[in-house]
């Protein structure tokens, strides 16, 4: 698999760049512009093998291994460009202590300048094996059991692990007991990306993420039309990569505290032959981590800002022919959280919000169908909280979104 990136803008005005640069008397009318260019290619390998019924055992296993080579990597800031042809002037001007992007202010870039986004001759291995067992005590209980074993060339071995049970106490009622762990290995921008301005840097300091999940669920289906499922969760994170949090310390990426998520979600489904369809989802979660004390800072034990607590969905689709059907659905966000960072000076919280999407369909033939569709079709305005909280409400999203497609199946 190939991955190709070319990607750029100019992230702020000429004028507020031409401003910054104008304290060390550089005339600077480019703006901030970036390209960045990259390629990593990806190979893997994989063999599986499901071996015959022995007893109650259905047992599943396998073996692979995956390459990536990073073949292309460039970038262009004009900012950085700007202050590499002219550094000997900027750090001898007696304003320097005025300027934006002096080296204690923009430490990763001044200690390693570069057109490179990622360190050099980048490449990462991975070779796993997994097996999994499905054993049926009998016609009513199965037990799942399952290991993994990742190995990765950067950052050693990782043994994942699930278990789970599920009891069919009668044909319309269905219990289930699921554990799993996991892990993630850092991406190559969190581990190696070079210190640019205005972009986050990479630390080879960083450790995987671990995670434990236990979840506990209902199924109820009384008849063929009807279907009930309620699903209790509580998920630990260890290890957490994330962004830094902390407002004097170099933009990158760090290990958090543990951060425990648990929850609850409710499922409900209608469905007849063919006119009506009725489908609800009702989740509510809570998460809570602790945010790493720099030098002389003390732990912040924050409730997970930019996200809401409570998500509703409901989707009902009319079909009163074969061909012809009307669907509307319901989104609810509720207001998320607010930051306790205690820097931030803008509130970015985003308040509550309802959004309905209306879909009408017509199906031409066998193989294609005719799709009209309005995305938040009273237009309501939808935002979500900014980047580092420095818009008070939010950043607003774009309203109502009108399409129009026509599909194909071969």
């Amino acid at each position: 698999m190939l991955t190709y990136i070319d990607v750029g803008a100019n992230i702020y005005s000429v004028a507020d760049i031409a401003g910054k640069f104008l304290a060390v008397d550089i005339d600077m009318q480019e703006g901030f512009v970036y390209n960045e260019k990259s390629q990593e290619d990806n190979y893997e390998v994989e063999t599986t093998i499901t071996l015959p019924k022995i007893d109650s055992h259905d047992i599943f296993m396998g073996i692979g291994a995956r390459y990536a080579v990073v073949t292309q990597d460039e970038f262009y800031s004009s900012v950085e460009n700007t202050i590499g042809e002219n550094k000997s002037a900027i750090l001898a001007h007696a304003n320097y202590d005025s300027f934006r992007y002096r080296e204690n202010k923009e430490s990763a870039y001044w200690t390693n300048p570069t057109t490179k986004l990622l360190q050099d001759d980048l490449s990462r291995s991975i070779t796993y094996g997994f097996i999994q067992d499905l054993i049926s005590l009998d016609e009513d209980i199965d037990i799942i059991l399952g290991l993994r074993l990742d190995n990765y060339s950067d950052f050693g071995a990782q043994l994942s692990k699930r278990a789970g049970i599920v009891y069919r106490a009668d044909d319309k009622l269905v219990l289930k007991l699921l554990y799993g762990s996991a892990f993630r290995a850092p991406t190559l921008i969190e581990a190696y990306a070079n210190g640019h301005i205005n972009f986050r840097a990479g630390s080879q300091d960083i450790e995987p993420e671990e995670t434990n999940t236990y979840e506990a669920a209902v199924v109820y289906s009384p008849n063929l039309n009807n279907k009930f499922s309620l699903n209790v969760f509580y998920s630990q994170l260890s290890n957490v990569i994330d962004l830094e949090e902390i407002q004097y310390t170099n933009p990158g990426y760090q290990n958090y505290d543990d951060r425990v998520s648990k929850g609850i979600e409710f499922e409900y489904s209608y469905r007849t032959k063919l006119a009506h369809n009725l489908y609800f989802n009702a989740s509510y979660i809570e998460t809570q981590y602790t945010i790493p004390p720099e030098p002389g800072e003390l732990n912040i034990d924050q409730s997970m800002p930019d996200i809401s607590k409570l998500m509703l969905k409901a989707m009902y689709i009319y079909r009163p022919t074969t061909k012809l059907s009307f669907g509307t659905t319901w989104h609810y966000y509720s207001q998320t959280t607010q930051t306790k960072l205690q820097w931030v000076s803008s509130d970015a919280t985003a308040a509550a919000v309802h959004i309905f999407d209306e879909t009408l369909s017509y199906k031409i033939s066998k193989n294609s169908e005719l799709r009209a569709t309005v995305k938040n079709l009273f237009n309501t305005e939808v935002f979500q909280p900014s980047y580092y909280y420095t818009v008070d409400g939010g950043i607003q999203r774009e309203g109502s979104n009108w399409l129009l497609s026509y599909i194909y199946k071969l």
